[in-house]
């Protein structure tokens, strides 16, 4: 059975280390709760709905998914992709590079210049917009603010994830404005896929078996 969480947090249990490497990351332990706000993905990897009685979106919303958060969003909790799920860990990366002090053991306050600031303090539509920004000056705001013992996560996962998050949105913009009928909304035209996530962060997940097309 193949689920999406829909609310990633930030319970993970980060060891503390006056810098952290890639393999130091993946030998920390997250904790994955909420399950009652998860839904079961169809063969066809849509959301069964009969999986999720909530008719409203949630989330923690740092994490939030953009779709999520745009105003003209439709009221229905089937459009909730896996991508959205991708989306958010990547946005978990920005937050825990950029505010988590890993030698001290805990968050620091993001300063007001940084877009990281309205993720935090801001409502859903000043979070959307901050967002939006990180396709295009946002990302270098956030990159200045990155702290540097999480260097070799920010170099080998964070920045090569912008890139496939920024070709993706840009593919469903077009989409969007061109009217594209069969265009793959699910995977904004195959550019978030669980596989390209874990190809661009150079991970082979653990017991994965890549389903035949």
């Amino acid at each position: 059975m193949e689920l999406v969480q829909k609310d990633l947090k930030r319970f993970f249990n980060v060891p503390t280390y006056d810098k952290v490497t890639v393999a130091e990351f993946l030998a920390a332990r997250g904790i994955l709760n909420d399950f009652d706000m998860a839904a079961v993905l169809n063969p066809d990897s849509g959301i069964d709905p009969a999986s999720t009685p909530h008719h409203h979106f949630t989330g923690t919303l740092p994490f939030m998914a953009v779709d999520l958060l745009e105003p003209s969003r439709p009221d229905s909790s089937n459009i909730h992709h896996y991508r959205h799920d991708l989306e958010s860990f990547y946005y978990f990366l920005i937050w825990a590079t950029t505010l988590y002090d890993l030698k001290a053991g805990h968050r620091v306050a993001p300063k007001e210049r940084s877009p990281l600031y309205r993720w935090c303090k801001g409502d859903e539509i000043s979070v959307y917009h901050a967002k939006l920004s990180l396709h295009s000056c946002g990302f270098q705001k956030c990159a200045a603010d990155m702290r540097p013992e999480w260097e070799d996560i920010w170099n080998k996962w964070v920045r090569p994830l912008s890139k496939v998050f920024r070709h993706g949105f840009i593919a469903l913009d077009d989409a969007r404005d061109e009217n594209i009928e069969d265009f793959d909304y699910a995977t904004c035209g195959g550019h978030l896929t669980f596989e390209k996530f874990m190809s661009t962060i150079g991970e082979t997940p653990r017991g994965f078996i890549k389903q035949a097309s």
